[in-house]
């Protein structure tokens, strides 16, 4: 376990002994049911993740008779207490053995697959979880055996391990590389829209550390819609000029829109929009100088809101 890495346990008991963290397996008692059940542990690192790589080594020294799970849990948020999990997950009442699975206030799988009399004890489980976008692939021993995209948008949150057993769990080698997120944006390729995009949207998701792209700058052969849609599941959230009628910038906002990201819609003030955008916050600028400083203050806020979270 690296140094640079500083936890503490939000629920359950963690050891941290010769560079490995270990889970404190036992049975908790339920206050008022006074019925026995598997330790939960939560174990939150100190560092934000946003996309990238998480990586680390299970090993379970005993496989408990009724549930011996651990997997890496990003999106930690300490208020709401939701997060993500991508998890080793061997459960007396389930056959799978990977799953991919969110908590908030309940359990909801997005995926479960392989075979739980797969998972054995004392042999050394490399898990990693490669996030971008809302895109989430989960690898045990660099084989994938889940690729997702999720049905909401994942913010800069914490990282950490999850646990749940009576028996004890070692966890070593956790890693973390943070890779940039990006922003796809949606517009008419004409002036005044051009220079909106280099002059306005470019830096402000620039200083926000959000590299913003359009489906212009896509190269290389390919169908050019399969390449939006890619962009769109790997964006972090979508901005969308909607001031002229385009047909290509509705599909775009609809699928969006489908796919439960955030947009951040934008037009210019006075002229007659294309569609009803009654239902939708909508930043409204005018082309001038005092206009470029009002909309790049209206973005930065919408940007922030984004990446605080919480996801829907």
């Amino acid at each position: 376990m690296e140094d640079k890495y500083n936890w503490i346990s939000m629920l359950g008991d963690f050891e941290q002994e010769n560079g490995k963290i270990i889970f404190k397996g036992d049975l908790d008692t339920e206050t008022i049911t006074g019925k026995k059940f598997p330790r939960i542990g939560n174990y939150v690192c100190d560092k934000k993740f946003g996309g990238g790589e998480i990586e680390a080594t299970i090993n379970f020294p005993k496989i408990a008779k009724d549930v011996t799970s651990c997997g890496l849990m990003f999106c930690y948020d300490s208020d709401q207490r939701y997060f993500v999990t991508a998890t080793i997950d061997v459960r007396k009442e389930a056959e799978t053995a990977f799953t991919l699975k969110h908590f908030d206030k309940k359990w909801i799988f997005h995926d479960a697959v392989g075979q739980k009399t797969t998972i054995k004890p004392g042999k050394d489980y490399k898990l990693r979880v490669i996030v971008e976008g809302s895109r989430v692939e989960f690898l045990v021993n660099d084989v994938s055996v889940i690729k997702k995209d999720l049905p909401f948008p994942l913010p800069r949150k914490q990282v950490g391990i999850w646990c749940q057993s009576s028996e004890n769990i070692i966890i070593s080698d956790f890693r973390l590389r943070e890779i940039e997120s990006k922003a796809f944006v949606i517009m008419q390729f004409t002036t005044p829209y051009n220079e909106l995009f280099r002059d306005v949207i470019e830096p402000v998701c620039k200083e926000k550390k959000i590299k913003a792209i359009r489906a212009d700058e896509k190269y290389g052969p390919g169908h050019i819609l399969s390449d939006i849609m890619q962009e769109i599941y790997l964006a972090k959230f979508i901005i969308a000029e909607i001031t002229p009628s385009n047909q290509n910038v509705f599909f775009e906002v609809g699928f969006t829109h489908a796919m439960r990201k955030p947009i951040i819609f934008i037009a210019e003030r006075g002229k007659e929009l294309p569609f009803d955008v009654s239902g939708f916050r909508v930043l409204f600028y005018e082309n001038s100088i005092a206009g470029k400083n009002e909309i790049e203050e209206g973005l930065k806020k919408n940007i922030d809101a984004i990446l605080a979270g919480p996801f829907a």
